[in-house]
């Protein structure tokens, strides 16, 4: 077998002038029938290739409060990410296989680019509730999950309105942060500390499987300091059109990109 070695440094360079994003969807970007070699990641090429053994990368979080309080399934990092294969040990149970699907919408209310770029990992969101109450997607665009690990996937995802429900559910108070838990535009909310455990789980259900995917109230509520802040992101207006789904929403899980079939595999994480 033939050695691979990767050698990397914490570079600063200017990404004014590049035609395509850069790292942000898990670092990696899908390739769609078509696509020819400027724009496929450069995963996807090596495997090809026979660098790689398998079309797989996983990622999973070893974040602060995790049952993993050693961080030992990440090496003692916060998050660990696995090239050309997948760690079978840490699927809790089995994969859950999802094909994604080309959502012309990312371009108007999430990552909009001239010309469009398209390449995410983007599955068909079928259902959202605050607990068992279910809160509306839109209908005319559809509802797209767009997984996104960087800076845009920080904060649950959820639609204006759903994150206004969620706001009168939990009797939360409007505040101004000065480093706020996630970039979105909309507004933050404090919440009584002590009630976190009352609180309803955000839940999500994607086209394939009936299985509903949850963000425990612990993994939505940030702790800056003595405050207990609502960290929830919304895209849009109304109803659930589209949500980056990050580091937020993998806590944990396993989540697995297959560069081949161009399919996410969802799965418990096995501590």
């Amino acid at each position: 077998s033939t050695r691979l070695i990767i050698q990397a440094a914490d570079q600063h360079f200017s990404l004014t002038d590049a035609p395509y994003p850069f790292a942000g969807v898990y670092g990696l970007s899908p390739v769609f029938k078509g696509d020819n070699a400027s724009i496929q990641s450069p995963f996807y090429q090596a495997w090809l290739t026979g660098a790689w053994p398998e079309p797989f990368i996983a990622f999973h979080y070893c974040y602060n409060g995790s049952v993993d309080t050693s961080k030992s399934t990440c090496q003692g990092h916060d998050g660990l990410q696995t090239l050309g294969a997948y760690n079978e040990s840490l699927v809790q149970g089995d994969l859950s296989w999802y094909d994604i699907e080309f959502f012309p919408e990312v371009n108007v209310v999430d990552f909009v680019y001239e010309p469009a770029i398209y390449n995410y990992w983007t599955l068909n969101l079928t259902k959202l509730s605050l607990g068992d109450k279910a809160q509306a997607l839109n209908k005319s665009t559809g509802a797209g999950a767009i997984f996104d690990h960087a800076s845009y996937g920080r904060g649950a995802p959820l639609s204006v309105n759903a994150y206004a429900e969620l706001i009168s559910t939990t009797a939360a108070s409007q505040i101004t942060l000065e480093s706020p838990p996630n970039n979105g535009n909309q507004s933050f909310y404090q919440v009584d500390c002590a009630k976190i455990t009352t609180f309803p789980p955000i839940r999500y259900q994607f086209q394939g499987h009936e299985r509903l995917w949850e963000i425990t109230p612990s993994n939505y509520v940030e702790k800056l300091d003595d405050l207990c802040i609502l960290n929830v992101r919304t895209l849009g207006d109304g109803d659930f059109i589209a949500g980056n789904f990050g580091e937020t929403f993998a806590k944990d899980k396993y989540v697995v990109f297959d560069f081949e079939k161009n399919k996410v595999g969802l799965a418990d994480l096995s501590w």
